[in-house]
């Protein structure tokens, strides 16, 4: 029995646009009904280049301190992306 499937999600991101991504959804034996899904993009793709602009992003924000500023300290939330 496999259980794992694949394919290729498109996705749009308000700030980097367009993602083609694959993909590889395995259930999860120890938890009945739970899912795993990962996403990966192809080396040197739009996508790969769009993902790693956001994880830079990301990153400014964790080395400028916004997200150690402790207890009580409201973010707020990213952009959505939309499933198409």
């Amino acid at each position: 029995m496999r259980l794992h499937r694949t394919g290729v999600k498109h996705f749009h991101h308000p700030a980097v646009g367009d993602l083609s991504l694959d993909f590889e959804a395995m259930e999860l034996p120890a938890d009945t009904g739970l899912t795993m899904t990962v996403y990966s993009a192809a080396p040197g793709s739009a996508s790969a280049d769009a993902l790693k602009l956001l994880a830079s992003w990301s990153a400014t924000v964790g080395q400028a301190g916004t997200n150690d500023q402790g207890p009580g300290t409201v973010m707020a939330p990213g952009p959505q992306i939309s499933d198409r």
